[in-house]
């Protein structure tokens, strides 16, 4: 369980950033891209938890499913 809480930090404030940034090709000095990948992730990972809410989805199997899927892009 401890593992899980560690790469729930790492996923709620670096992933969903780092893959945002990725899509949009930003390049930007290394504060600003780290102030932009903490902020994106933040609102990424509130959007998505919004919508599988929403959908009724979610659930521990979709959050691991979530985070391999961010982990190979």
């Amino acid at each position: 369980m401890f593992l899980l809480g560690i790469l729930s930090i790492l996923q709620l404030t670096t992933l969903p950033g780092i893959l945002i940034l990725k899509a949009i090709n930003f390049r930007g000095a290394f504060l600003q891209r780290i102030l932009y990948i903490f902020a994106l992730s933040l609102i990424g990972s509130y959007c998505l938890v919004f919508v599988l809410v929403a959908m009724g989805l979610y659930a521990r199997w979709s959050l691991l499913l979530l985070f391999t899927l961010e982990s190979l892009g």
